[in-house]
């Protein structure tokens, strides 16, 4: 059961991470603008802003959805080869736990 809770918990993390990433984008181009915009006042200037916000409380809210999964599925991921005993029934696990641990070493909110 351990392991398929941490398949679940890792392919909620994976599916989470394309968002991630999605929202990263767009607000990195918000911010683009609002520094290109700076100083300049214009009709859409309020409306920028709260676009902003809402993608800032969204991508938050992401963050925090991807590390409850991740922990997870990590988690899970470590009973199973605890539970494994040398009989190499959760060979697979060890492999998904480094590239999990590994392909997340960039986010410092992980």
């Amino acid at each position: 059961s351990h392991l398929k809770l941490a398949a679940f918990n890792d392919q909620m993390f994976t599916h989470i991470q394309g968002q991630h990433l999605e929202n990263q984008q767009q607000k990195k181009l918000l911010e683009q603008t609002k520094k290109m915009q700076k100083g300049v006042q214009f009709k859409g200037s309020s409306l920028h802003k709260k676009s902003l916000d809402l993608l800032e409380q969204n991508y938050s809210k992401i963050r925090k959805q991807r590390a409850v999964y991740l922990r997870a599925a990590l988690d899970h991921y470590m009973h199973c080869i605890a539970l494994d005993a040398g009989e190499g029934k959760y060979q697979g696990a060890i492999y998904r736990i480094l590239h999990l641990w590994f392909g997340q070493l960039e986010e410092s909110s992980l």
